[in-house]
């Protein structure tokens, strides 16, 4: 079948890609009848949205008919015209559980379809959990009304919810688009005093002026004044941009009164910057798709991945290939992301919306950002945050050893390490000094910890690293020599020049206290010591894995 592809950035072409097939028991397959372009996918072909997997057939709005259904899916039958939600999610996770489907932990969940996974432009689709991700279309609904209801009407009705109006406000709306009609007609469920729709286009104006007769209307260049002389408190009290510009994004806080709610609806091609001087005294509460969350207690849902739950119930949350890990300051929040890493929350002061994590909060997109005072962060956490970060991100799959220790020449076996700092520190060392991956036993500090990746200053996302479930002759099998880091009579000094001689060379070293098991040595090609003087017997396991690295590089 024919699909059309995201290639790279500015690019999409028609490819010809084989009809997806039932890969998990609640996958559904359906034939698509009828779709449409969101200005999303224009946003990827821009480079606007950097999680964005080139390869993947684009598409999220769309309807059609099932034609297969896995064994686990109950709510659809083969035969029925169904609806496709943008937002597919496995309702089972923390922010599932929470209601922010968006940012569902599953790799097939939030904004998955046509962005990482095939999506609707072509023939077919495969839609992951399809008891959440589809709904029936009644007889009495076409396929172009249902269209709609899968993401322009939902996004319309979204921003309307988290906007807060009441009978009392003047909303203003600017942009009378696709998305903008959905979110006028989603305001007039609201019953506001009055609502101003501010539009460019003499085609959209004629249309809103037809079809609603009792919203009011005006052009940019006089959208300040109009609202002004129609609202009661000196500029309107709610304003959702829907338009995606510069300058529809400046006009909505300039046409704000104080103290009014803005809603970004739109999605941006460019980071846009406060002029945080000419707002200020405003006060002004921003929301978006994006929404950005005030915290107070402790008991606020989304807060615990921050501040209560364990190491080990961030790894093994729902299942632990599912599982969570955090992120603190913003360089090291910004190697993850470079590395790929996925976004699911983030937690920052006011001030660094607009300042430390701005940059972040952009590239993260469409994730929930909670915020509060200072002195309330480093109350949930139990310190004060360095530089007032913290990001939750998904915990990737694990990869096989195979995989990680493919075309490597030195790798570390880092065997039963349990302190946090030490794993960090080898990390650093190990991406400074050459080491190409890192393998740990089970028994060792994870390195996703989040003190680990604090101390690592982010060099954990840098090196490829897995665990190590065999043993020593494992690596063998790869084509390592190994060298044991342990003090024996038959032990061969770090500057042994048939070391670095060596093509492939695997240095294990052991925990803080006793060291490598005896079992462990005997099984190593090599057993390394490090000259001492002054009768110290031993170096801390971080030091000495930094002098093994420096003296065991390839040369």
């Amino acid at each position: 079948m024919l699909a059309y592809t995201y290639i790279e950035h500015g690019k999409f072409e028609l490819r010809e890609k084989p009809e997806p097939e039932i890969t998990d028991a609640r996958d559904a397959i359906v034939r698509v009848t009828l779709g449409s372009i969101c200005t999303s996918d224009l946003h990827i072909k821009h480079g606007s949205v950097p999680r964005a997997v080139p390869g993947i057939t684009v598409g999220h709005e769309m309807v059609g008919v099932v034609e297969e259904v896995g064994a686990e899916v109950t709510s659809v039958s083969p035969g029925d015209r169904v609806t496709v939600n943008v937002e597919t999610f496995c309702g089972e996770c923390f922010f599932c559980h929470h209601g922010y489907v968006n940012n569902c932990t599953d790799p097939n969940g939030g904004w998955a379809l046509g962005c990482r996974i095939d999506g609707g432009q072509a023939e077919y689709v495969r839609v992951p959990y399809a008891d959440q991700g589809l709904n029936r279309i009644p007889d009495t609904v076409s396929d172009e009304q249902a269209l709609f209801v899968g993401d322009v009407l939902a996004t319309g009705f979204w921003a309307t919810r988290i906007s807060e109006i009441t009978e009392k406000d003047t909303v203003l709306l600017i942009g009378a688009g696709p998305t903008g009609i959905c979110t006028l007609l989603c305001l007039m469920l609201k019953n506001p005093k009055r609502i101003i729709v501010c539009e460019k286009s003499p085609e959209r104006i004629r249309f809103v002026r037809e079809h609603y007769p009792d919203v009011l209307i005006t052009t940019p260049e006089n959208c300040k004044e109009f609202v002004l002389q129609n609202s009661d408190h000196g500029g309107a009290d709610v304003v959702l941009e829907v338009a995606g510009t510069e300058d529809s994004f400046r006009m909505a806080w300039d046409c704000a009164r104080p103290n009014a709610i803005v809603t970004i609806v739109a999605l941006y091609d460019k980071p846009l910057l406060f002029p945080l001087p000419e707002m200020y005294g405003k006060n002004l509460i921003f929301k978006t798709n994006m929404p950005v969350i005030e915290i107070s207690s402790l008991s606020h849902p989304g807060v615990e991945i921050f501040c209560t739950l364990t190491e080990a119930q961030l790894r093994n949350r729902i299942e632990p290939d599912k599982g969570i890990f955090v992120v603190e300051s913003p360089k090291v929040i910004e190697r993850a992301l470079d590395a790929g890493y996925e976004p699911l929350a983030i937690l920052c002061e006011h001030k660094h919306i607009t300042g430390d994590a701005s940059d972040i909060i952009e590239r993260c997109g469409n994730v929930p950002v909670y915020t509060g005072s200072r002195e309330l962060l480093a109350t949930l956490t139990g310190y004060v945050l360095t530089r007032g970060v913290l990001c939750a991100m998904r915990r990737p799959a694990v990869r096989s050893m195979a995989e990680v220790c493919r075309g490597a020449r030195r790798i570390v076996v880092i065997d039963g390490v349990v302190d946090t700092t030490n794993i960090g520190a080898i990390f650093r060392s190990a991406a400074a000094l050459g080491i190409d991956a890192v393998l740990l036993t089970r028994n060792s500090c994870d390195p996703l910890n989040r003190r680990a990746v604090r101390v690592s200053m982010g060099t954990v996302f840098l090196i490829p690293w897995t665990w190590l479930d065999g043993s020593l002759s494992d690596l063998g099998k790869l084509g390592f020599r190994t060298a044991a880091m342990a003090l024996t009579d038959n032990s061969v000094s770090i500057d042994d020049p048939v070391l670095t001689t060596e093509p492939r060379l695997a240095i294990v070293m052991g925990t803080e206290g006793d060291g490598l098991s005896p079992e462990t040595i005997a099984e190593a090609d090599y057993v390394v010591r490090i000259p001492m003087s002054h009768g110290v017997d031993s170096l801390n396991v971080a030091a000495a894995a930094a002098v093994a690295f420096w003296q065991l590089r390839t040369r």
